[in-house]
């Protein structure tokens, strides 16, 4: 597969409304690719389309919650088919008279065998397959996916990017699991006496042993800076005392845990480290290579046109011009237009007739204003019939308001609606009126080796195409005289066809914007830790879990201010906003409001027992989070029993809303708290590994029973992963441990300069003092030990920028604390990290400057996999580039184009039984100057306009200024015959029936 590639700048006065109406994932509900078995009923006119009645739908879906065996439904449907369904105060619709009341067992069939994926059975004797179906398929056996026995080569069904996701974290769980079993002998060093005195570890807990917690103290007598105000830390403040003549005593840590022998170990670890995300890099690009060859996909075949002439409107003209690249022809041409203010208002007009809908009687005509009249009249008395509890009247008057408001637009009553429905009704009227401009052209060949002969051909360097240096190029070349910018597109249902023409500066304005945010979401999260964290260890890491869980619903949010051309960039502005705020949140913020002297201590409120807990919540709560579906549980056991109709009913059935941005920010997490604390505790590498192993199986779980389809993104994120954050934690592993060994033994405290020596140095023994806050007590302070004074160890708190950490930084300090085998480490560690830190800069960011530059003078470099030979219309897995956009509470994407000269059943990913693709398609909401017809339904016969097209086609039938994108199949004439055929068939089999 080739990369996809995005366009530089937006079409200047393009117009786009704030939208994005809703996260929209709801919308993919079925839209998938179109398997081979499917069954193809028309040519190319809807009139001929063979549609499944309401009554047959209801049918069908009946069927499927009778046949369905026990055995091959969820655990789920069975406890609620045996249980709950026919208990009044789950089902409450069980004694419902209404012959149109949804029907509870319908609903889990339609979760099942649409929401759900399936895969085909085979015969018992022939080899498994797991060759996944279409939502909703009927015409052949198909069974669940099944989490437990689907391998990991299946997974390539949901999307390259889902298998490299499962393939990355599987590898990663085993890859740290190894890096632990490097560390074990610092776990048995830790755990031992030698390290912790009589005794070692065993007062602490199992998963604490092993870890550089210290016990083995003694109290000696402080000669120099140790001032109270230093010791106001958590458990430090036991560790401060004063006699009553003056003399502060503190303790010092005895453990010796940052020596050679200990860093070694965890250098080993580090270097492990390196070289398998090395060879997991070069592995996974060999498995994207193969998952490629396995599934060719529309991008293989298409280019993307950024910068044509805004009047290029006729898609006949750009085949014309683009089959002079290709042996074999263009098979489809689609021009989009900068119509983002029209589609919006559409949609909105679209949004607020389905909540009208559901207010009204089902058979209610919403075209025919009399009728409509009628019913909100009818409708108002029944309301103000209702009488309202107390508690309702308090939602009414303090909720409802809230929830009328954008993104939500709930509780409008219906006079509200119809008068909605007839503003946005005259605003599209308007924008009907303008002339729009043509922004980007995507070109379909019929085999890959055109789509590279075209990008070979106008590949040119930036700075000649921003010239318009036509002497660069060859004439041919040349459109109108003009150089293309022409790039490989993402997947066709990655493409946010209402985003396209927005300009690159206001992009970037609204990613500053909500990054701006974030920052300010880390700080909040920060107090809200800081305070839980006084309270009790396992509430501060139940919040912290609890933070990583929530708080990115909050980001996807923000990505609603965000435009982005395609799914991988929105993917990926949030996969670096979730990652920036969980590794603060999980591992950054944890340590930043711990006291310095704190670090090694035991207390409840000491570092490595919180960072402790905090991973085994992540082991723990985060994927039983996921596996509860605390969302879409209530949406299928609370909501859908009580949902008016059918309709809405499945809406509730239709998953939850995943993304694959996420669920990477999750790996990236766990190695990052892992790296950041290995050198303090190694126990990490284990609780790490344990972790991912427990996501691993969790989120298949997750994606074959309990989420929704999700749009094929490819591998963008995979890249993206291993390019930067991966590289970027293991940067941070050097780094961090650098100082961790550096800053050894964390108790602030030296051994005086020259002779100096204390009171207490001869005598020793028992000392009454007073303790930091305030009690009397008594110390023992041995008389062999010697005083000591205050030097500050902490690196960022010593003058100047000390980076890297290397023992020349003591004498920025009062004194040295080091062993000559522990400064041998640091300089070891402390020179290793700014390697790292230069190689970092080098391959991550050297290699995108020199594309970056490359560009400017030669082009971009195209990245080609193996052409499969594989001709376009003969793959029965391909969807087109068809403008859509995809809005939540809808089953499926509206249309945006004329989709009557294109072969609708291959081209769209997705199909609705209930009705023809005109339902679905914006283009007829309402009239306008040059509409060719009006909407179709359930087959009938297409009925033209009365006012025709006004004079506004070109002499090739195209329209001179189309206000709507531009969509035109020119198939093969074998696919033609072959479609014929079918359609003769399919007659037949109808009128047989």
């Amino acid at each position: 597969m080739t990369a996809a590639a995005t366009c530089s700048g937006g079409a200047s006065g393009a117009s786009s409304r704030d939208e994005e109406i809703t996260t929209g994932a709801a919308a993919n509900a079925s839209h998938q690719p179109r398997r081979s078995v499917a069954t193809h009923h028309q040519e190319y006119a809807p009139s001929t389309r063979v549609l499944l009645s309401e009554e047959e739908l209801e049918r069908i879906m009946k069927e499927f919650s009778k046949e369905d065996e026990v055995g091959t439904k969820t655990l789920s449907r069975r406890f609620v088919e045996k249980f709950l369904m026919h208990r009044k105060w789950y089902n409450p619709q069980r004694d419902s008279t209404d012959p149109d009341k949804p029907d509870l067992a319908k609903g889990w069939a339609f979760y099942e065998h649409v929401t759900l994926p399936r895969r085909f059975m085979t015969d018992q004797t022939a080899e498994i397959t797991f060759e996944r179906a279409e939502p909703g398929e009927q015409d052949h056996a198909t069974e669940l996916f099944s989490p437990v026995r689907t391998p990991e080569r299946a997974l390539n069904e949901f999307g390259i990017g889902i298998a490299m996701y499962f393939a990355s974290l599987r590898i990663m769980a085993i890859v740290v699991a190894i890096a632990g079993i490097i560390s074990l002998p610092n776990i048995l060093y830790y755990r031992s006496e030698t390290y912790n005195g009589e005794g070692g570890q065993s007062q602490l807990s199992f998963l604490l042993q092993g870890s550089t917690i210290c016990t083995d103290r003694e109290w000696v007598e402080c000669l120099e800076g140790c001032d109270r105000d230093i010791w106001r830390g958590g458990s430090s403040r036991d560790r401060w005392a004063e006699s009553a003549d003056g003399t502060t005593f503190v303790q010092r840590t005895l453990c010796v845990g940052a020596e050679m022998m200990q860093g070694m170990w965890n250098y080993g670890a580090l270097l492990f480290m390196t070289i398998s995300v090395v060879l997991i890099s070069w592995y996974q690009r060999r498995r994207e290579i193969r998952f490629d060859e396995d599934k060719s996909t529309a991008t293989d075949y298409s280019i993307k046109v950024c910068n044509p002439p805004p009047d290029a409107y006729d898609p006949d003209v750009w085949k014309d011009f683009f089959e002079t690249f290709s042996e074999k022809q263009v098979t489809v041409v689609t021009v989009a237009l900068n119509n983002e203010e029209l589609l919006n208002a559409l949609v909105m007009r679209r949004i607020f007739r389905n909540k009208l809908r559901q207010l009204l009687p089902p058979k209610v005509d919403l075209d025919d204003s009399a009728e409509v009249a009628r019913e909100v009249d009818a409708h108002i008395v029944k309301r103000e019939s209702q009488e309202r509890g107390c508690f309702e009247k308090m939602f009414w008057c303090l909720v409802v308001p809230l929830l009328r408001l954008p993104p939500f637009y709930m509780f409008h009553s219906a006079e509200t609606l119809v008068q909605t429905i007839d503003v946005w009704t005259k605003q599209i009227q308007e924008l009907q009126k303008r002339k729009y401009k043509v922004t980007n052209v995507f070109v379909t060949f019929e085999t890959e080796e055109g789509q590279r002969s075209a990008l070979a051909a106008l590949n040119v360097g930036s700075i000649d195409l921003a010239r318009q240096r036509s002497h660069k190029i060859g004439p041919h070349a040349l459109f109108h005289g003009r150089i293309l910018k022409v790039v490989v597109p993402a997947e066709p249902n990655a493409i946010r066809w209402r985003e396209m023409t927005i300009s690159t500066t206001r992009k970037y304005v609204q990613r500053l914007i909500t990054f701006a945010i974030t920052v300010g979401l880390i700080i909040a999260s920060g107090f809200v830790i800081h305070r839980a964290r006084r309270l009790n260890t396992l509430f501060f890491s139940v919040c912290i879990s609890t933070f990583n869980f929530c708080i990115p619903q909050i980001i996807k949010l923000l990505l609603l201010l965000e435009r982005h051309s395609n799914e991988g960039s929105r993917q990926k502005s949030m996969y670096m906003k979730i990652t920036l705020f969980r590794w603060s949140n999980s591992a950054i913020l944890t340590k930043a409001i711990t006291p310095f002297m704190d670090t090694l201590g035991e207390s409840r409120l000491d570092l490595l027992r919180s960072i402790n807990g905090v991973l085994i919540a992540e082991m723990i709560y985060a994927p039983l989070l996921r596996y509860l579906d605390p969302w879409g549980s209530f949406r299928k056991h609370f909501l859908a029993p009580r949902s008016p109709t059918q309709e809405l009913m499945n809406l509730n059935f239709t998953g939850t809303i995943y993304n694959l941005g996420e669920r990477y920010t999750d790996i990236t997490k766990l190695l990052f708290v892992v790296f950041f604390y290995s050198a303090l505790n190694p126990n990490a590498w284990f609780i790490g590994s344990a972790a991912m192993f427990i996501q691993y199986y969790c989120d298949k779980f997750c994606l074959m029973r309990l989420w929704s389809p999700g749009a094929f993104i490819g591998t963008q994120l995979a890249v993206f992963n291993r390019r930067y954050f991966l590289s970027a934690a293991l940067l941070a592993f050097a780094i961090v441990s650098s100082y961790s060994y550096a800053e050894f033994p964390y108790d602030n405290l030296c051994d005086p300069v020259g002779s100096a020596s204390g009171g207490m140095e001869e005598e020793g023994g028992s000392v009454q003092v007073t303790f930091w806050n305030g009690t009397a007590g008594e110390i023992n302070v041995p008389g062999s030990n010697s005083p000591a004074i205050f030097c500050q160890q902490n690196y960022w708190l010593l003058n100047g920028f000390n980076f890297p950490a290397l023992p020349s930084t003591q004498e920025l300090s009062q004194g040295d604390w080091m062993s000559e085998s522990q400064e041998l480490l640091v300089t070891i560690f402390g020179w290793s990290s700014l390697a790292a830190l230069i190689i970092f800069v080098l391959v991550v960011f050297g290699n995108a400057i020199m594309n970056a530059f490359r560009a400017l003078f030669s082009g971009e470099s195209q990245d080609h996999g193996v052409d499969q030979k594989i001709d376009f219309s003969s793959n029965q897995e391909i969807s087109g580039y068809i403008p859509e956009v995809k809005v939540g509470g809808f089953l499926f994407p509206f249309l945006a184009t004329d989709t009557d000269s294109i072969d609708e059943d291959f081209l769209i990913g997705w199909k609705d039984p209930r009705s023809t693709y005109d339902d679905w398609n914006l283009i007829y909401d309402v009239k306008y100057k040059g509409m060719k017809r009006r909407r179709t339904h359930d087959g009938e016969g297409t009925e033209s306009c009365d006012d025709g097209n006004g004079g506004v086609e070109n002499e090739r039938g195209a329209p001179k200024h189309p206000i709507f994108s531009t969509c035109r199949h020119y198939p093969p004439e074998w696919y033609v015959r072959k479609r014929k055929a079918q359609k003769s068939s399919a007659t037949r089999s109808a009128y047989s029936s």
